[in-house]
């Protein structure tokens, strides 16, 4: 069941918004590129581009699918087993046979699934 709403995915900002917003969230001018692209759908990015928008820049609406905010479970189960992301990513993609490993799969498998724990 993949739902969808409205939501701004993208600002297109004015010169040197960027490095403005980057010193304002504590980011890397990079990051806050991202951000306004479209590229980062966590919590941070909505709250910086909806800044950049008050700010001025024309923001680009469109579909957000649910089905993205699994992108965010990495960074979550990153947290959750005190791992790097890239460890998580390995665990995901099978590179990495580990007790840890299958115990992020089993996590990420849950998720999924909908299963909260």
């Amino acid at each position: 069941m993949d739902t969808k709403r409205q939501a701004v995915v993208r600002v297109k900002i004015r010169q040197g918004m960027c490095k403005t917003l980057a010193q304002q969230f504590g980011v890397t001018p990079s990051f806050v590129s991202m951000c306004m692209s479209g590229l980062r759908n966590t919590e941070l990015a909505f709250k910086i581009r909806k800044i950049a928008v008050e700010l001025g820049g024309d923001p680009i609406f469109g579909e957000i699918s649910e089905q993205k905010s699994k992108l965010r479970i990495t960074g979550k189960l990153a947290k959750q087993f005190g791992v790097s992301t890239q460890t998580i990513r390995n665990a995901k993609r099978n590179i990495t046979q580990t007790d840890l490993a299958e115990s992020i799969r089993e996590a990420i498998r849950k998720y999924e699934l909908g299963i909260n724990e």
